[in-house]
């Protein structure tokens, strides 16, 4: 396979994001569950949407993911509205959206809790989150079903065809990855196995939010 030279990015245009998500998940059987273009459009704006480029087609977008809020508080943030394009599939890119998004997003939010809904036979999205640091959620969040509404799947009102997870990282492993995400390490991206053949780099804006982030941490840590 040749080598794959990519950036991970905030993505500014929900439009966009729906477009790719419509055409390479909606038209080809989709597998994540159908949101407003206004989920996305609220997503890029709080710097909650995610978007992967190839350098070398002009960053071309090859792979999407966001965070949408659970609840009203803003405490609780569900990772939604993952795809990749047919033909960069198999070489982990949804591995790299999971744990970014879950490491990178601490920026822009205050000690979140992150859940996500798999489908049981969904395996290579429950590998990527198992590794990532995902287990079954303890105790279920009604808020959770509420997106269910628009899905096809659903049995009836009480009922979710999808499994529920949520992230159990400890805050020591997560400056553990920004920090292995600034230097540019992309073993972080892909835990248990690393794609020899793809290279993921930080566009300035991540790299400079999430450097003043870590900062603020070593900082308070001191004192």
């Amino acid at each position: 396979m040749p080598r794959l030279s990519l950036e991970l990015q905030l993505e500014k245009s929900g439009i966009r994001c729906y477009e790719f998500l419509e055409k390479f998940d909606r038209q080809q059987g989709s597998v994540t569950l159908p949101r407003p273009i206004e989920d996305l459009n609220n997503a890029a704006m709080q710097n909650l949407l995610f978007g992967i480029v190839d350098k070398n087609k002009q960053k071309e977008l090859v792979a999407v993911g966001g965070l949408f809020p659970v609840d009203t508080h803003g405490k609780i943030w569900e990772l939604g509205q993952c795809c990749v394009h047919p033909k960069y599939r198999g070489r982990r890119l949804q591995s790299a959206l999971v744990i970014s998004r879950t490491i990178i997003s601490q920026v822009f939010l205050y000690n979140p809790i992150f859940v996500t809904a798999i489908k049981s036979t969904n395996y290579a999205s429950l590998n990527n989150c198992q590794a990532a640091g995902f287990k079954p959620l303890d105790n279920m969040i009604p808020e959770l079903l509420e997106p269910c509404k628009d899905c096809n799947c659903r049995v009836n009102l009480f009922s979710c065809c999808c499994d529920f997870y949520q992230l159990k990282l400890s805050p020591q492993d997560i400056s553990t990855i920004a920090n292995q995400m600034l230097k540019g390490n992309n073993n972080c991206y892909f835990p248990g196995k690393l794609d020899q053949n793809v290279d993921i780099q930080l566009s300035c804006e991540l790299s400079n939010a999430l450097n003043k982030w870590e900062n603020k941490n070593e900082y308070q840590k001191i004192a």
